[in-house]
């Protein structure tokens, strides 16, 4: 019998609420689990009131969507026994909707701990909306794949997520951050010579 808590930025019926109309990409609404805590932008550990009690963290298309990952990973140490084990499922940016923005830098990563971002900011809103694309009718995809690129959102909606990002506290999803494999490899290289990983 194993112990799961679920964590995201939503409820579960808020989330299946979100995703409305992701069915076509593949989503299944049903699938959603019902979520234990819902992050607003808190150390993870003020959010579940416990330190190193988890054997295993499995975050799934997480990364990408954290303001600040070098906190996020040092949350996840601290969760975790000592023996605990982070597992990561990330994209691709050559095989999804990032495709046309360019890999995260260590420089960025950096910024937003610095900064300790807790949203993400109104320029990593724009960059999604205004890059965000589909190959065929597809947002993700394989080497095999064909079909025309193109952007999913005009100027204006990436323009008006832009202004929202600015005038309000809402959090708007995004992906924060893009990697191939090679890139992921040289970030974490950079933040363990760095003392921050």
């Amino acid at each position: 019998v194993f112990n799961v808590h679920i964590v995201d930025h939503l409820s579960a019926k808020a989330l299946r609420e979100k995703y409305k109309g992701h069915e076509r990409y593949g989503v299944k609404l049903e699938n959603i689990e019902e979520v234990d805590f819902i992050w607003q932008g808190q150390p993870l550990h003020e959010l579940i009131r416990k330190e190193h009690c988890y054997d295993w963290i499995i975050a799934s298309h997480v990364i990408e969507h954290v303001p600040d990952l070098i906190s996020f990973l040092a949350e996840c140490e601290r969760l975790l026994k000592p023996s605990g084990v982070l597992s990561l499922i990330i994209p691709d940016k050559r095989y999804c909707f990032d495709y046309f923005n360019f890999p995260t830098s260590t420089g960025e990563l950096l910024d937003a701990n610095e900064r300790r971002c807790a949203r993400p900011s109104p320029g990593k809103v724009f960059d999604h909306f205004a890059n965000a694309a589909m190959r065929g009718n597809s947002i993700a995809w394989d080497k095999s794949s064909s079909g025309t690129m193109k952007l999913m959102h005009t100027l204006e909606q990436a323009r008006g997520n832009w202004e929202k990002a600015k005038s309000s506290t809402d959090y708007i999803d995004v992906h924060n951050w893009r990697f191939t494999p090679a890139s992921f490899r040289l970030l974490l290289t950079d933040l363990r010579a760095l003392g921050l990983s």
